[in-house]
């Protein structure tokens, strides 16, 4: 049997026995017999010149006179030379682009569904049927209690004041009361109350009216287009003088409470003087806060002409310098919330709390020992008059420190193990955000030249 007649026979068997289905016939693309290759016979190197090559760099930005850079491009130009007698007349491209074609998709089919029970089983807490978030990193007692803090009604709102703004509050005061001080110690005497003023015969004098500067809520009242501030604590300064002296007091006054307001606050600029409004034996002028979403007055100064004084005939003029302590509270809590971002930044005399606590410590064992420091720290500060605030310190150093921003804390001492070691702890600063390293023997004696209080003599 001869190799043909083999092969026909072994094609047979293997169709009989379904291992071949068909033979597989080749395209006619395909030359039958041989063919010469397409490829031109290149004898020659092609050479480029570095004319060439400059004309190519600055045509293409690209640097190419490297030795390896001139191979490549030699080695494409000996390329394209074997295959440019072609021809590709009427010949499509190999490639297509899928954007141009038309794609056929499957149409959608649901597979799988009611495997909410196997999904629920990814959380260990559900409830109605839905996940339930695990607590995050910030603490949502905060947010809790300023919404518990607020009480809002048809046509106001009440905020109720936790003690930092009511120590804010007295410092307010307390403020106001030294700048009246400083301001008349040497000129005329200043008395609390008007009956004890009336006793007086003297030409110049002043007096306060007596008010309790405590206050726990903040009543807004709803007019419609805007919310109303209903000032329930009035702070008046009251001086009585001859007519003669009318424009030099109502100008000097209006001077000495508008540097009052600036030296108070973090924006000095933010407070200007309207203009003066004349009537009947009487002018008005308005210490106004002007911030970027609108402006509103914070004190009103007045000057009234004949005016009846018992017992003294000279005294015939009354300036009255009038505002509101929850109208200043609030103003500089605006004031200091404009000027940062995420913290309270208020003025140095006017924080409620100077000094406040963090712990920065990485071996737990140590926690107990540095919280004994701190209180005797704290103790130490509150022998010298120094407002510090002693936090529970349950957050972390970051939360801590936060948290201290958020209340207008001007200082932020942060201890750590080392400070168990050497006595020496970091005092944040939150104007700067700068840290300085401070022994703890001495840091009352420096805390007390930081707020301006006076030293105590040991």
């Amino acid at each position: 049997m001869t190799m043909q007649m083999q092969y026909r026979f072994a094609i047979n068997l293997f169709q009989k026995n379904k291992y071949i289905v068909s033979i597989r016939r080749l395209t006619s693309k395909i030359p039958i017999t041989p063919v010469p290759t397409l490829e031109r016979n290149q004898s020659n190197i092609s050479k480029v010149d570095t004319n060439t090559i400059a004309l190519l760099e600055r045509l293409s930005l690209v640097k190419c006179d490297t030795e390896e850079g001139v191979k490549i491009l030699e080695d494409s130009i000996a390329f394209a030379d074997k295959i440019l007698h072609i021809d590709t007349t009427n010949v499509d491209p190999l490639y297509t682009v899928l954007e141009n074609e038309n794609l056929s998709l499957r149409s959608d089919e649901i597979t799988q569904g009611n495997c909410q029970a196997d999904i629920l089983k990814n959380s260990s807490v559900t409830e109605d049927d839905y996940f339930v978030a695990p607590p995050g990193n910030i603490p949502l007692h905060e947010v809790q209690s300023e919404l518990e803090n607020t009480k809002t009604f048809n046509d106001k709102t009440i905020l109720v004041l936790n003690k930092p703004s009511k120590i804010l509050s007295e410092n307010i005061y307390l403020s106001w009361l030294t700048s009246i001080n400083s301001k008349t110690n040497q000129t005329f005497p200043v008395y609390i109350g008007k009956d004890a003023s009336q006793k007086n015969k003297e030409k110049h004098m002043g007096y306060i009216e007596p008010i309790i500067p405590k206050f726990d809520e903040i009543i807004l009242q709803n007019d419609g287009a805007e919310y109303k501030l209903l000032e329930n604590v009035k702070c008046k300064f009251n001086i009585f003088f001859p007519h003669e002296d009318l424009m030099q007091y109502f100008i000097q006054w209006q001077r000495y409470r508008k540097y009052w307001w600036s030296s108070i606050t973090t924006t000095p600029s933010l407070f200007t003087i309207s203009d003066m409004k004349n009537g009947d034996e009487r002018s008005d002028v308005n210490i106004t806060a002007n911030f970027n979403w609108g402006s509103h007055v914070v004190e009103t100064i007045h000057v009234q002409n004949n005016v009846e004084v018992t017992n003294n005939s000279n005294r015939s003029c009354l300036l009255v310098c009038a505002m509101g302590l929850e109208m200043a509270l609030i103003t500089l809590l605006m004031d200091g919330l404009t000027n940062a971002t995420y913290y309270l930044k208020l003025h140095n005399s006017m924080a409620p709390y100077k000094i406040s606590f963090a712990l920065d410590n990485q071996d737990p064992k140590n926690t107990p020992t540095l919280k004994d420091l701190s209180s005797l720290l704290h103790n130490k500060l509150s022998s010298r008059d120094i407002s510090a605030w002693l936090p529970d310190f349950t957050l972390s150093l970051q939360s801590q420190v936060r948290e201290n921003l958020e209340m207008g804390v001007t200082y932020t001492a942060i201890l750590g193990d080392n400070t168990l070691v050497d006595g020496i702890f970091h005092l944040l600063n939150s104007s700067t955000m700068l840290r300085e390293q401070v022994h703890i023997y001495d840091f009352d004696s420096y805390a007390a030249l930081l707020c301006g209080k006076q030293t105590k003599t040991k």
